[in-house]
């Protein structure tokens, strides 16, 4: 008897949740939410968010407040939002670094892919591989020659274990058969001043930040990291499809919440941010900064996430970046 009873009361318990769940959801929002980019102000992911997250908020009827928490290349503003209360009141700017190849690293983060329910992938943001103009390297094919000729006498500035540049570089080495040298940084800013000032040959970026310089000759683009083509270099091929064995390095910049948010919740927050990325101001802010615009579904995001994370998994044992 007393475990029927027991179990009517957690049947109960339960009932009332969801009951609770549901009057939240039709009521959401009701006070202003905070979206943590986890990067600090004036980055890439700054610069995508407060734009979109401008026109969510109007769309919503309430602010949407940018809380820059960097650190741990994006990890210590990720983990806060994987402990934060499920209600909505606190999203995640996610991006692929920390969201796909910290966990594919096996990082000791506090977080995992579970400790999230994804919402929608806002961009993909494609990324230049470049060269200093005075080398005599015009094209992929050019650069692969060369770096067989002078093996260890090219560099290749990075932003540490795990960072884009850095895979694509062990990825282009591992394909080509090269030998050229990692140069870690602790930033964008410092590669491309020491980039623009000929102490290093190679570097990899996102074309938004590059483009300013390769149109004034100051770099020479050879390709992309990214699958498919750029609006900003249409002429230019990704490595994957001039360098055999090549996996493209995607960057994605996304929109999370804690895992065990209630579903009309994440479809509300979904919709509002499909529809802010339909606006003509964004779109066109989105196409300024070479962003291509994805807003796929929850599911979508999902999915693709946990295959990026298997088939990373699979590429940093291959490429020897190990766990740290």
């Amino acid at each position: 008897m007393k475990k029927l009873i027991d179990r009517s009361h957690c049947i109960v318990l339960l009932g009332l949740w969801l009951l609770c769940a549901t009057a939240g959801a039709q009521t959401y929002p009701a006070r202003p939410i905070q979206l943590v980019v986890p990067y600090t102000a004036g980055g890439p992911a700054d610069a995508i968010a407060r734009p979109v997250f401008e026109r969510v908020g109007e769309i919503l009827g309430q602010q949407v407040l940018i809380v820059n928490r960097g650190g741990s290349s994006g990890e210590i503003g990720t983990t806060s939002v994987a402990t934060a209360p499920p209600d909505g009141y606190t999203l995640l700017l996610a991006t692929t670094g920390a969201n796909v190849n910290s966990i594919a690293l096996g990082r000791p983060v506090r977080y995992i892919a579970a400790s999230f329910q994804p919402i929608t992938m806002i961009v993909e943001i494609p990324s230049l591989l470049v060269v200093r103009p005075g080398l005599p390297i015009q094209d992929m094919k050019d650069l692969i020659a060369y770096a067989k000729a002078n093996p260890g006498k090219l560099n290749y500035g990075t932003l540490g274990t795990g960072s884009t540049p850095q895979i694509a570089l062990k990825t282009l080495n591992r394909s080509a058969g090269l030998d050229i040298r990692e140069i870690p940084y602790p930033g964008v800013a410092a590669v491309l001043t020491d980039f623009l000032g000929d102490r290093l040959d190679i570097m990899s970026g996102v074309v938004g930040s590059l483009a300013p310089h390769v149109q004034a000759g100051k770099l020479r683009a050879l390709g992309l990291l990214t699958p498919g083509r750029s609006s900003v270099f249409p002429e230019l091929r990704p490595l994957s499809e001039t360098v055999p064995g090549f996996v493209s390095v995607t960057s994605w910049i996304g929109l999370m919440a804690p895992a065990g948010t209630p579903k009309p919740i994440i479809d509300r927050v979904y919709q509002a941010t499909a529809e802010a990325l339909r606006s003509p101001s964004v779109a066109e802010q989105m196409r300024k900064l070479a962003a291509t615009i994805i807003a796929n579904r929850p599911e979508a995001f999902a999915a693709s996430i946990n295959q990026e994370i298997a088939t990373w998994t699979e590429q940093f044992r291959l490429l020897g970046i190990g766990k740290e």
